[in-house]
């Protein structure tokens, strides 16, 4: 399983259309790495963010669940390019890592089914694929 993590995306919709003042993000890896789990092992994990405005404890919380994280610089609008970088390293996973039996997307981007349709074109009508 390879799982990519638009965090700062998902910190964006969290904060922004959810009462999140008691919600504690350090717990978000661990979520994300259960679910990326339950499909089966984990053999590439990566979170995608501006972490020059995240603090140090979300970044260890990555870590201690196995998660590298990637910093992405902000364009000059504001917004961030994470999605860019998750589709590029994706589709050099596929093509060059036959270990990786499925893809998960943690984010909230409209251009990730653009991503599933490429993987299930991609892997062998013969194999199990899920997702979307």
């Amino acid at each position: 399983v390879a799982t990519f993590i638009d965090y700062d995306n998902i910190y964006v919709t969290l904060k922004e259309d959810f009462i999140t003042d008691n919600f504690e993000f350090d717990t978000l890896p661990a979520h994300f790495r259960r679910i990326s789990s339950s499909i089966g092992r984990v053999n590439y994990a990566k979170a995608y963010a501006n972490w020059m405005n995240r603090g140090a404890g979300i970044m260890q919380a990555f870590g201690a669940n196995l998660i590298n994280v990637t910093h992405v610089f902000p364009k000059k609008n504001g917004k961030d390019r994470s999605d860019a970088s998750i589709i590029v390293d994706a589709m050099e996973l596929l093509y060059t890592k036959k270990n990786i039996s499925h893809f998960v997307f943690h984010a909230e981007i409209p251009v990730f089914p653009f991503a599933g349709r490429v993987v299930r074109e991609y892997v062998d009508p013969g194999e199990s694929f899920q997702g979307g």
